[in-house]
Parts: C-alpha cells; structure tokens; sequence
C-alpha cells in the first residue's frame, strides 16, 4: 500500500471516529420517524451503517494482529457488524422502494437497525478513541496494514467520488447549538463496492471463548478432541445457533474453531473439518429432539438470535398466545404485540431472527422468522 494511501486510510478512519463519537446521523433518525412519507436521506442511511461495519472490521483486524486488549462486550458488538451487510440491504431495498416506508413494520425494523448502527458504531469509536489516547494508535495503523481488505477498496474508491462536503453536505444537519460539532459531524463516504471477506483468522483465535475456558476445556480432554470439540462449540454458540442449519450460523465462528483447535491439538492429525460439521450435526438433532419432546400437540416453543424463549399454543397467527413456561398456563401469558401476519411476545425485544418449533404430527416442523417479516421453513 503506498505511503499516500495508507495516510488516506488513516484520515478516513479518524473522520469515521469523529462522526460516530458525535452521533451526527441521530437527526436523520429524527427524520425517519417523524417525515417517513417525505423522506430521501437514503444516502446518509448508508453512510451511517457503512461507519460502524469499517469500525468493527478494523477492530476485528487489531484484535488479529494482538495490538489491542479486546474485551468480550466488545468483540461480540464488533463481530456482529464486521463484514455484515444486512442492515445495508435493508436500506437498499428501502431506497429502491421507498413506499416501503409506509409500512409501519417496515419503518420500525428500519429505525431500530440505524439507531442500533449509530449506538454501536459509538461505542466502537469510544474504544477505538480511548485505544489511541493509550498508545500510538495511528502509528500502528500504519506500521501493520491493519485495515488494508476493506479500507483499500474505499481509497481505491473514495477518489472517484465527488467532494462529499458538495456532493452531500445536506445529508447532516448538526445541532446548531452544539458548535463544536459544527465542522467535524461530516458524511463519511462510503465505497460503492464493498467486498464481503470472511475473515480467516490467520494470526491465531480471537477467543470469544477465552482462552482460560478453552484451556480448562483442553486439561479435561488433553486425549479426546472430540470432546473438547463438542464441550466448546456448545460454549461457542448460542442454543439458538445450534438449532440452525450451518448456513444461517456465523461463518466467523467456525473458523474461530478451527484456529482454537489448531492452538491445542498442533500435532494432531485430525480431520477438523469434518469433526465441526458431524459434532454440530449431533448437536442440532439432540437440541432439536430435547425441545421437539417437551412440547404437546397443541403447544410450540420460540426462541431468538438472543435466546429469549417462550412457548405458544398453536397456530401462529395474529391471536397466538405465547407463555412464559411449557405447560402455557393462564397466569404465565405473554404481552404480545404485531409483526406482520402475527403476533409475538413483547419481550423478544430487538433481534436477528426467531426460531419457533412445532409439534403438530410425528414430525418436527422449523421456521424461522426475520427482522424483515420473512417467515421461511428450515
């Protein structure tokens, strides 16, 4: 990377930082929620997840290279948005359409995703803020190529844009009042293409289970990696995730397997590929058979990305009635709210996606509900 390009690098990320430690794009959440049927800022929509993805990829590189004490808070926050383009999409699909907008779950989803970028994406700057007051940060950046996959094609990118402060200086309007923040709460600019990489981890784990578990799980089972294989992945992945099939699981926890069972079985001869899909197949068929015996013909259970469960008396329409316990007693009833065509307990709170299962036959029937309102079979 040339010398003018990683300073580039270096000036972007810290307009990144600024913007996001100021929350400058909250007005344009305003807007969102108060003018929805007028509204065309799209653009610093997409400025606004675009920054907190760059801060969480660049987080997930130091956290790599060992040049930052990452703490767990933290790295689940930057995992969850590194190389993550859903909430893009969803941005995306509502530009093309804005009479997207008019649909009040749409709306909701939508705000809730860019109040959730705006928040993280602070989060992320204040570390990254304080991570630079410890050290010198931007020396590192330099020295190392920390950001050189995804920040190399915005610099190959940023200098076909037109000057942002022309091009977009209405997307952000800054509180008047808040002077020092008059000339730093700038649009960033994203690049027009952002290649998705899953990241590899060739440095060693990033231990989001820590490396003290791993060790203890390691002590216990020095002579039989599979069971310190299925002792860990039940530690690495939510009891939602292990009810999915592979593909809609993190890509970037498996390979975060693979380097942990690299770490302590470097000797070893084993076919760890093939030991994470059929350990993980076993652990999916006995989640799903331990809930799938729990439930009676008329009741089904539901548990989200966050693994918040409930349970329901069947069918899921927009009268469902959800329940704290199994036997879905009256005193245990749940405050429900709209989602589209159904209802859903209130306390599922913010999240991914949520998994309900049930009971009508011999069989086990699966779907999988998202923010979007998508209700699929799995």
């Amino acid at each position: 990377m040339a010398e003018n390009d990683r300073k580039d690098i270096v000036g972007i990320m810290s307009e990144i930082e600024t913007v996001s430690l100021c929350k400058g794009y909250e007005k344009v959440i305003e807007e969102l929620e108060t003018f929805q049927k007028s509204f065309k800022n799209f653009r610093a929509l997409e400025y606004a997840e675009f920054n907190v993805r760059v801060l969480a990829e660049e987080y997930m590189d130091m956290i790599r290279k060992n040049l930052v004490v990452g703490n767990v808070q933290t790295r689940i926050l930057a995992a969850r948005f590194a190389h993550n383009r859903s909430n893009y999409d969803i941005i995306a699909e509502a530009k093309k359409d804005p009479k997207k907008l008019q649909n009040d779950r749409y709306l909701e989803m939508l705000i809730k995703a860019m109040k959730d970028c705006v928040d993280s994406a602070f989060m992320l700057a204040t570390h990254r803020q304080q991570t630079r007051q410890n050290a010198n940060f931007e020396q590192l950046l330099v020295g190392q190529n920390i950001i050189q996959n995804s920040l190399q094609i915005l610099v190959e990118n940023i200098h076909q844009q037109p000057a942002f402060d022309v091009a977009y200086k209405h997307d952000v309007q800054p509180d008047p009042a808040s002077t020092e923040h008059h000339q730093i709460c700038l649009p960033v600019v994203p690049p027009t293409v952002t290649q998705v990489v899953v990241p590899t981890f060739q440095n060693g784990p990033l231990w989001l289970v820590s490396q003290a578990q791993c060790q203890n799980l390691y002590s216990i089972n020095i002579h039989s990696a599979d069971g310190f294989t299925k002792k860990f992945l039940l530690k690495l992945y939510s009891s939602a995730e292990i009810l999915l099939p592979l593909r809609y699981v993190p890509t970037e926890k498996k390979a975060e397997f693979l380097q942990v069972a690299a770490h302590f079985y470097p000797n070893e001869e084993i076919n760890w590929e093939e030991k994470y899909h059929r350990i993980m197949k076993n652990q999916r068929f006995q989640k799903r058979r331990h809930i799938f015996n729990g439930l009676y013909n008329k009741t089904g259970y539901c548990i989200t990305s966050k693994d918040v469960n409930f349970w329901y008396l069947r069918p899921l329409s927009d009268q469902t009635q959800f329940f704290s316990n199994k036997y879905c007693r009256i005193g245990t009833q749940l405050a429900t709210k709209s989602f589209g065509e159904i209802k859903i307990p209130e306390k599922c709170g913010d999240f991914e996606y949520i998994i309900f299962v049930e009971k009508p036959g011999r069989n086990c029937n699966i779907q999988m509900l998202f923010r979007d309102g998508r209700l699929i079979r799995i």
